[in-house]
């Protein structure tokens, strides 16, 4: 019998399969963490630079997503649809208490978009100029199933507190502490201006100083916004905890005695081509040298939570966001008609109402507790 001949094997790319993930060596499934380096600099040296916060909860993303790479022996740079859909299928993904999985990708994308440019920046002049880099995670963000994939699943039950409760907040709120740090007392009036005019977490977040009325002697008498965001102006009615309150922000800030962290400084916008003065601005303690721009969410998401914590209050989630959700129902409990809370919060979606009429309903039961 003749003797068959040995065949050839294909290499492995030719059989359309990938290269085996113990391929990966060691030091480059470690060099994935050091990759969120480049983007740290990068967010940083941006026009709207990231807070400490924020850059803190990226990195336990980037992290965790690591963390799985290392495990399945994968490469950042040749991560495929197929291993994100397995980190995503991960029930440890949940211990870092970040759930959206738009928000790992869109971090994917930006670290490794901001790994390519430091790479290139670093090249020799008149070599190649190309950007490159893993767009697996940015077309997994522009199909279909993952545009408006964490809508639903981010969608929580609104956060809110006994009408007991809330008297409590409210009667907390009306007397101006005598103690503590620069950053309390802004969290403090934050917080009271927030529960007492109605506006969204981010319109008195980046409050700004020619957007308050005042009469003669000083007192803040209401919130004029208008053509913010190209849209038509609102007008808010504060209650009068938040006049006192935000009345003695403004004059402690605008004493004679200047320090390091008080004062309004005049700053550079960071989307519009203006100069302005914000009411919560980043003191000069921070660690980050933005002075004067507007403190970020995730800063004052943080603040708050705090402060309310410290209340006894063991409340989670949207914590700015439930602050305007008492306004809204405690108005409509006391008698307010739908019309007059629609305007005196400024919403244009009718639709947004429908939350509050259920709590002041008791439809979403008696709220948080002490």
């Amino acid at each position: 019998m003749r003797a068959q001949l040995p065949q050839p094997v294909l290499p492995p790319e030719q059989l359309s399969f990938a290269m085996s993930p113990e391929q990966a060596s060691d030091e480059a499934l470690l060099a994935n963490f050091g990759l969120y380096d480049a983007y740290y600099r990068a967010r940083l040296a941006a026009r709207r630079p990231a807070s400490v916060v924020t850059l803190a909860k990226d990195k336990v993303q980037w992290h965790a997503l690591c963390k799985h790479f290392v495990t399945e022996r994968v490469v950042a740079h040749n991560a495929t649809e197929a291993d994100f859909r397995s980190f995503f299928a991960q029930p440890e993904r949940r211990d870092n208490h970040i759930r959206n999985r738009v928000s790992y990708l869109r971090l994917f994308d930006a670290v490794m978009r901001a790994d390519a440019e430091a790479r290139r920046a670093a090249e020799v002049p008149g070599e190649s100029t190309r950007l490159e880099w893993n767009r697996a995670a940015r077309r997994m963000l522009e199909s279909t199933e993952y545009i408006y994939a964490d809508t639903v699943a981010n969608k929580q039950p609104s956060v809110f507190l006994t009408e007991a409760d809330d008297r409590k907040l409210r009667d907390h709120l009306f007397v101006i502490p005598k103690e503590g740090t620069a950053v309390e007392l802004r969290t403090f009036v934050y917080m009271a201006v927030m529960r007492g005019s109605g506006a969204t977490p981010g319109e008195i977040r980046t409050l700004q100083l020619d957007e308050i009325d005042r009469d003669p002697s000083g007192r803040v008498i209401r919130l004029r916004m208008f053509g913010r965001g190209g849209v038509a102006g609102k007008i808010y009615v504060l209650e009068d905890f938040a006049e006192r309150a935000l009345t003695y922000w403004l004059r402690w800030n605008e004493g004679a005695e200047r320090f390091s962290d008080r004062g309004f400084p005049m700053v550079d916008h960071p989307v519009e081509a203006k100069r302005v003065q914000f009411v919560f601005p980043n003191l000069y303690h921070t660690s980050i040298d933005r002075h004067g721009q507007a403190i970020d969410s995730d800063t004052c998401t943080l603040c708050v939570k705090r402060a309310l914590h410290g209340l006894g209050f063991r409340v989670s989630g949207s914590v700015t966001q439930m602050l305007r959700t008492q306004f809204g129902s405690v108005l409509l409990r006391h008698g307010n008609d739908t019309a007059e809370v629609i305007d005196r919060m400024g919403l244009y979606d009718h639709r947004s109402l429908k939350s509050y009429t259920e709590i002041a309903a008791g439809m979403r039961g008696a709220g948080v507790r002490f």
